[in-house]
């Protein structure tokens, strides 16, 4: 069966461009493109808490990783909380400065959520940043989400201690300290 014949609107039997809702293209003078790749150490978000996942936090935040040129033109230095503020949802995160970054772009992997009481997922969850839209009716399974536009402030904002739970506080500070170097 062609796939123009499934009788979906949004597939043709050729190939072509559709303008994406959320793309570069349409980014806003300080929006960056965002990626947010799955984590080789977080299966989902129900062992966000675990004490694997947790060694790999900062502080209980997720890192999100920004070119240094990137930060240094929002005022961003290593290690600042940032509050995304894209078009919709909001997250804090913490910074990693990592030249490997485009400057155009932002990449912060998948989290837990824990809300905050207000609009901001404490965790650094990207999901809560993107549109909720499918791309078509056609499932497809993806890894890396790549359809997100966002900007950041530093923020007095502050991550969870909560993810140290299931271990010590200070054991698992030293250990998640210890990774946010600049590369």
């Amino acid at each position: 069966m062609a796939i123009g014949a499934m009788g979906m609107a949004e597939l043709s039997d050729t190939p072509e461009w559709r303008e994406p809702v959320e793309w570069q293209g349409r980014a806003q003078a300080d929006e960056l493109h965002l990626i947010s790749p799955q984590p080789w150490h977080l299966l989902n978000g129900r062992s966000d808490a675990s004490a694997e996942v947790c060694v790999h936090k900062v502080r209980g935040c997720e890192v999100c990783r920004l070119h240094p040129d990137t930060a240094a033109r929002r005022s961003l230095d290593q290690g600042d909380v940032l509050k995304s503020t894209p078009r919709a949802g909001s997250a804090l995160q913490l910074s990693r400065l990592i030249r490997k970054c485009a400057p155009t772009a932002s990449s912060c992997p998948g989290a837990g959520l824990m809300w905050s009481g207000s609009t901001a997922d404490v965790q650094g969850n990207p999901n809560v940043l993107t549109l909720d839209k499918g791309s078509s009716e056609q499932p497809a399974p993806v890894s890396v989400r790549m359809n997100g536009l966002q900007g950041f402030a530093a923020t007095s904002g502050y991550c969870p201690e909560g993810c140290y739970r299931t271990r010590s506080a200070s054991a698992l500070r030293r250990r998640s300290t210890s990774r946010l170097t600049a590369t």
